[in-house]
């Protein structure tokens, strides 16, 4: 193409700064031919130096191109910033984009370490997550991820240049990005639902409704982009090119009509439009209702076409979705898109639902309420950005925003700008209150500014942020009813508007449950709200109004405890009375109901280490130390439950010290035995002995003590752990093993005595190992299966869970590998469900020993993966480590590290499909 044809001065000039390296240039070649569409259709010119022609010299035509250039890519590599002339260039433009406002846009070619140390370090590159091309595993992604950047931003300069058509408050634009293949989710079955009610005979409006942020006009831009391939192959309703318009507040319906007339000038004859000042169609007739001139234009229009209105809440009052007075032919043509057919689809974006002049059934003009990614497409869209998280730390994001969208992007610029995994934003308070923080200005602050104008709304909000899932809506008005003597009905207008807002998620059971949005909660529990009247909520009251909610529910429907859900309402009792400060009646309540006995058994860990960890706060229990140091004890046995074996200790040895301090003997012979068993588990069996020894010794001077069954079981394990080291050494061992069977047969006694079915249990799972160690596997065996009857009788599912797994082992030995695969799926399902971790990377390694046995190699080294990541997540890697030989005998002949890069990104799904099936 000559300089300056006639083609190209109505283009945007692409100018690409590039280094000289055949390695670039072919890198630039390629993304060269991403852009050939828009090339192609006349919208871009693209320039580098080795396209220069024979006509001018190649540094005049290079000149002729950078100063004319709109779009400037400096693309980056280690040989980029060798040359002089590509840093000329960059500094060249800066400038340009600091005087003339051209765009610089840095693409990220090659990996170039120290780039952001330069002048440009502050732009924001290219491709998307700022991954060079050469990182991405498939380039075609990274090609697409630029492309599709370059595309928006030819698209708006290209919208700069187009004549204006009208108008202040209407705005004829292209959608917004929607198509990006690695930043945009395509919902493909909420589009297809959107576009089906669309083309329905008796539809002639849709709403898409829902909070700030969740997605509308990006699902809105998909539906305008499927009708669109739909036209253009000649199947579906519309047959003209669809329409997108951008509504401001400062737009009247004259200049709707306006901009909707020109759009049908190619299927209207009837019409003069000209866009002088006072043009008008030639049949308009003032007298006439603007409202109905603009549905009169829609709904004969002969060629069907789609029109989106984005952002139509700029049109709508701030209060019930009513238009304001400025605003009341609108609110007439609402009316008329209700009650009538038309031949044109509006489809319309908003927070609330548009009434119109009053509230009408939904007969024409339907709402499609936009809810957040579901968790499948939350973890598609987090892998479509790179994020390399478990699966279940992608999960647990999405669950806490509730997928909502804008909250995962803040969420994930968080993650590249300080380069941390998910779990350290989400559990890190620090990292938490920057994502809150990014929530408040992007979502609070306009609901706060734009809604809320009402504080009744306002305290209602509050209250509902007080619980910690869904309640009936009274629950949250004696909250307020007690601080603010608002009345039922004043309550009641401040619910429904709030649920116009889409602030409250709506559940039936025997009445309607209501449960605030997780962000907006997140941020009325983590910062104070700078109204004043709000303040009248007293936190710590409120907090004590749930709990009687709870205590008030528990009591009238008092039922056997028998799992965890009987017990609902009484952790939430206990959570609102710590909220509350009241700690000696949370843990007096505790005792009563005897919440740590029954949880702790069932394996439900997670619910009581929040408990317990709020209890350790207060100064009231601080001064009871018997109490504080049982306390420490039990809380560190729920930390040894999820696998935080650090975490306990720190708990037992505090439990010792303040039981010691009193002379409390039959705390510290618990407190020394959970710290034997911490320090057996980590391998340091002389110093688990000495505190078991100790406390035997003090066991013995006690008759009463009901933990001197308990030690000999614990001594015996760690005789049954010398005498594997034994045997791992090729030393005698069989009398570590005798020694162990006498201390078992001990506690079995003392344990039928007192009836305690937990502990039989566990003495006959120890039996069962200790048998197995000495292959009298008849008697084994029979332990084993009477441990597991009477742990499943009670309802204790660790030790069901650690006896599944022996289980496992057991088969193993005895050459039953798929009676082997079964006991250890049990015992993985326990631990996930129970979430012990540290048992749950024993059963992983287990069952990857098995799969190394059979030779299922893929299978075998998933499980090794997972559980070295568990074990390192516990800061015990040692225990993760794959052994040379492993390593050789799982990667199949090729580099190990290769095997890995292989298979880790699927080890879950590898597992999960291995685990469904046989050996």
């Amino acid at each position: 193409m000559s300089v300056g044809s006639e083609a190209e001065k109505k283009s945007i000039t692409i100018y690409y700064s590039c280094a000289n390296s055949q390695v670039d240039q072919t890198l630039v070649h390629q993304l060269d031919r991403h852009l050939v569409v828009l090339r192609r259709e006349g919208k871009i010119t693209t320039w580098q130096s080795a396209q220069a022609g024979a006509g001018l010299p190649v540094e005049q035509e290079r000149t002729f191109y950078f100063e004319k250039a709109q779009i400037i890519l400096l693309l980056i590599s280690p040989d980029y910033f060798e040359e002089d002339s590509c840093l000329n260039e960059m500094q060249l433009a800066l400038y340009r984009k600091a005087t003339a406002g051209i765009h610089v846009i840095p693409v990220l070619l090659r990996l170039a370490p120290g780039w952001k140390l330069t002048a440009i370090g502050d732009l924001r590159a290219l491709p998307y997550g700022e991954r060079p091309i050469t990182s991405w595993t498939h380039r075609e992604e990274a090609y697409a991820s630029i492309a599709d950047e370059i595309y928006r931003e030819v698209m708006r300069l290209l919208d700069l240049r187009r004549p204006t058509q009208v108008t202040r408050g209407v705005i004829r634009t292209e959608p917004p990005p929607h198509q990006h293949k690695t930043a945009i989710l395509q919902r493909e079955s909420v589009v297809s639902t959107v576009y089906t009610k669309l083309i329905q005979p008796d539809v002639s409006a849709v709403v898409l409704t829902g909070i700030k942020g969740i997605g509308k006009s990006t699902l809105a831009a998909q539906v305008y982009s499927y009708a669109e391939e739909r036209r253009r192959a000649g199947e579906g309703l519309f047959t003209s090119e669809a329409l997108w318009l951008r509504i401001e507040a400062s737009g009247t319906i004259t200049d709707l009509i306006r901009v909707v007339a020109v759009a049908l000038k190619t299927s209207h004859d009837t019409f003069d439009y000209s866009l002088s000042h006072d043009w008008r169609p030639v049949f308009f007739n003032p007298h006439l209702n603007l409202a109905v001139e603009l549905f009169h234009l829609l709904k004969h229009e002969s060629t069907p076409r789609l029109i989106v209105l984005d952002q139509f809440e700029e049109w709508l009052d701030d209060h019930a979705g009513r238009e304001p007075g400025n605003y009341a032919e609108i609110s007439e043509w609402l009316d008329m898109l209700n009650s009538q057919a038309c031949a044109c689809r509006i489809l319309l974006t908003a927070h609330t639902y548009p009434q119109g002049t009053g509230v009408y059934h939904q007969i024409y003009r339907r709402e499609h309420c936009v809810e957040g990614l579901h968790i499948p497409e939350g973890v598609a869209l987090l892998r479509q950005w790179g994020v390399q998280d478990d699966e279940k730390h992608l999960t647990r994001a999405i669950q806490h925003c509730e997928g909502h969208l804008l909250a995962l992007v803040l969420l994930d610029q968080l993650r590249q700008k300080h380069h941390v995994d998910l779990a350290t934003l989400l559990d890190n308070p620090r990292y938490k209150r920057l994502w809150i923080k990014d929530v408040k200005r992007n979502l609070w602050d306009y609901i706060y500014e734009h809604l809320l104008k009402n504080e009744n709304q306002l305290h209602l909000l509050l209250a509902f942020s007080i619980y910690r899932e869904a309640v009936p809506w009274h629950a949250a008005y004696t909250i307020i009813h007690r601080q603010t003597r608002v009345t039922e009905e004043e309550a009641l207008i401040a619910l429904e508007a709030i649920q116009d807002y889409k602030l409250l998620n709506i559940s039936q059971v025997e009445e309607e449950y209501y449960a605030l949005h997780p962000l907006i909660a997140d941020f009325l529990r983590n910062h104070s709200t700078t109204n004043d009247d709000a303040n009248r909520i007293d936190i710590r009251k409120a907090h004590a109004e749930a709990a009687r909610y709870y205590q008030d529910s528990f009591s009238i429907y008092e039922k056997p405890y028998q799992r965890i859900e009987d017990m609902h309402a009484l952790i939430e009792a206990v959570w609102h009375l710590c909220k509350a400060e009241k700690y000696q009646e949370a843990y007096a309540l505790m005792e009563q109901k005897r919440l740590f006995f029954h949880l702790h058994r069932w394996g439900d860990n997670a619910p009581l280490s929040i408990l317990y960890e709020l209890l350790l706060s207060s100064e009231q229990l601080q001064e009871e130390t018997e109490r504080f140091a049982q306390i420490h004890n039990e809380l560190g046995e729920v930390y040894n439950g999820l696998g935080y074996k650090y975490k306990a200790q720190d708990c037992f040895e505090k439990s010792l010290s303040l039981y010691k301090s009193i002379g409390a003997r039959e705390g510290e012979v618990k407190a020394l035995n959970n710290l034997g068993s911490i320090y057996r588990a980590d391998g340091q069996i002389e110093q688990a002995l000495k505190y078991y020894q100790e406390a035997l010794h003090l066991g013995e001077k006690m008759p009463e003590c009901t933990e001197q069954g308990v030690t000999l079981n614990n001594l015996g394990r760690a005789l049954q752990s010398q005498g594997q080291a034994a045997l791992a050494s090729n030393k005698s061992h069989n009398s570590y093993y005798q020694q162990a069977l006498a201390y078992y047969k001990q506690a079995l006694i003392i344990h039928k005595a007192t009836g305690d079915t937990a502990e039989i249990a566990r003495t006959r799972n120890n039996l069962g190992e200790a048998y197995s160690q000495l292959y009298q596997f008849g008697k084994a065996l029979d332990h084993y299966r009477r441990a597991l009857q009477n742990f499943r009788e009670i309802g204790e599912r660790r030790g069901e869970g650690i006896t599944c797994n022996n289980l496992g082992v057991f088969y193993r030995m005895c050459g039953q590998e798929q009676d082997s695969l079964e006991y250890y799926m049990q015992a993985l399902r326990i631990f996930r469900e129970i979430g012990d971790r540290w048992q749950e990377g024993i059963v992983l390694r287990n069952i990857g020993q098995l799969h190394v046995l059979v030779q299922r190699n893929d299978v075998a080294l998933a499980c090794f993966l997972l559980a070295k990541d568990i074990f390192e997540a516990l800061h015990y890697p040692q225990y993760g480590a794959i052994t040379e030989e492993l390593q050789l005998r799982m990667a199949n002949g090729q580099p190990f590290e290769s095997a890995v890069a292989e298979i880790y990104p699927r080890a879950n799904q590898i597992i999960e499909a291995a685990l469904s099936g046989n050996l």
